[in-house]
Order: C-alpha cells, then structure tokens, then sequence
C-alpha cells in the first residue's frame, strides 16, 4: 500500500522534488548500519553485558576470542566439539570467519584476557 502512494506521489513531484527526496534517501540509507546477510551474521553476536560484550556464538556465551585462543594453544576443532555442548562445526565456521575478519578485535580481547589473569 505504501509503496502505491509512494508511486502515486512521484508522479505529482517535479524534478527538483524528485532529486530533493532522492538525496534525502540516499541520506537516510547512508545512515543505516547495514545489516549483513551472512551465516557470521547470524551465528556470531555482540550483546551489551554478556561476555563483556564480546562477540559471542548465537545465543551463548562462547566467545570468540576463547574458541581463537583454544585453537592457538593446540585444541581440535573436535576436541572443541565436544568441550563445548551444543557448538557445530557451522559454529566453528563462523568463528574462524569472524576472526579472519576482525583479526585486531579478537587479539585485543585474547590480549585484554590474559592481562586480567
């Protein structure tokens, strides 16, 4: 329905109008964070007051950073597996992606853990 009235009233606009509104979307989209489409998108998650806020797996409290540094220190993804019920090689995918991606964050936090210990 919205999208008739929008049609409807571009039809009644000038050009000047049309460039006008058209400037103000690319605006607003511009400010939008883009949401991106991605299985990572969907498995990893930063929730403020869980885990410090540290991207975690779905809805847990698996960080990232913890799955990174386990693996640097020799652990299998199997092994990983089975320390870590309800994580799926999907999981392991997605954290070794975020990783890949976001290399500094994941450091700082394996860094900011091993300064507290």
């Amino acid at each position: 329905m919205v999208a008739r009235e929008a049609e409807q009233l571009l039809r009644r606009m000038t050009r000047a109008e049309k460039a006008q509104l058209l400037t103000r979307v690319a605006a607003d989209l511009a400010m939008e964070p883009e949401q991106p489409a991605t299985p990572v998108a969907s498995a990893i998650r930063k929730t403020p007051g869980v885990a410090g806020g540290d991207a975690c797996i779905r809805n847990t409290r698996i960080a990232v950073w913890t799955l990174v540094q386990l693996k640097k220190l020799g652990r299998t993804e199997a092994q990983l597996l089975a320390d870590f019920q309800g994580l799926t090689r999907d999981d392991l995918d997605a954290a070794w992606t975020y990783y890949r991606d976001h290399t500094s964050e994941i450091e700082e936090a394996i860094l900011a853990e091993a300064r507290e210990g």
